[in-house]
């Protein structure tokens, strides 16, 4: 669908006249740059001006002109964490990095607040003639996902038998790292205190199980030391993998998604994560 398309069943479903073009080009414009970097500030805000009769005008009568603004915000949240991943100047495994935890936390908060507001805006779109029906299905689907208080994992997994009728398989990537995230993150958020340990403990015998889980990712921290698996975690590694899986998780997303106004919206702030998804 190309824009003239669009503005003309925006109009079809209103009976308004557009008088601002809607354009993803003017709401979302590229922020990120070469390699992990990113310009945080915020994106313009998504305007459109529309001439809205309330009764019917007398010829030289004015029409109210009606102003609606809608900011989205997935893209801020990813550069915070692309940031932080960024600011790190140690090797790639040194531990004791903090920033690696902003890069943990955001990257997951990041891919929530883009399925969200795809959500919402799949609700927007559901009234144009020319979109699928299963816009509005993933719309409704992720409205009750939320009130039943689905997990982001269980929410991904219903998108997918929405959008291509398929069980997601949560085993291959970039889900299955993105499991991972959302396990550090998880644990981050509800911390809970670190285990006792004995004074000959080494930190393999520690950290067994998170070596376990990370497997020959070589993410974690080379220098980590029993008792605090938070600073084994606390690696650039670790922060840019986490970026890097929460872009894939989106461009996959954007990919399964149908052909119309509302991918094309979509395209319009999954092309900022788009570069990390390498």
């Amino acid at each position: 669908m190309n824009i003239a398309q669009l503005l003309h069943e925006l109009r079809v479903i209103s009976n308004v006249e557009i008088v601002g073009p809607l354009l993803p080009e003017m709401l979302f414009p590229t922020q990120a740059k070469s390699g992990l970097e990113w310009a945080t500030r915020r994106p313009p805000v998504n305007t459109c001006v529309i001439r809205c009769p309330t009764k019917k005008p007398s010829f030289h009568e004015e029409l109210p002109v009606v102003v609606t603004r809608k900011i989205y915000e997935a893209n801020v949240l990813f550069g915070v964490a692309v940031n932080s991943a960024a600011s790190i100047k140690a090797p790639a495994r040194a531990g004791g990095q903090l920033q690696a935890l902003v890069s943990v936390v955001f990257s997951v908060v990041a891919v929530e607040a883009f399925l969200n507001e795809a959500a919402e805006m799949a609700l927007d779109f559901s009234d144009l003639p020319s979109e699928p029906q299963v816009v509005s299905a993933f719309g409704e689907c992720m409205v009750d996902a939320e009130k039943s208080r689905a997990s982001l994992e269980s929410k991904f997994a219903l998108a997918n038998w929405v959008l291509v009728g398929k069980k997601l398989d949560k085993g291959a990537q970039p889900y299955q790292d993105f499991a991972l995230i959302v396990r550090l993150r998880n644990d981050l958020v509800h911390f809970k205190g670190n285990e006792r340990f004995e004074q000959n403990v080494t930190a393999e015998e520690f950290h067994k199980s998170l070596i376990q889980r990370f497997g020959n990712k070589d993410l974690l921290a080379e220098d980590m030391e029993p008792g605090s698996w938070i600073h084994a975690i606390e690696t650039k590694a670790i922060a840019d993998w986490s970026c890097r899986t929460a872009a894939h998780v989106i461009v996959d997303f954007v990919s399964k998604t149908p052909q119309g106004a509302w991918r094309s919206f979509l395209e319009g702030i999954h092309r900022h994560f788009v570069p990390y998804a390498t």
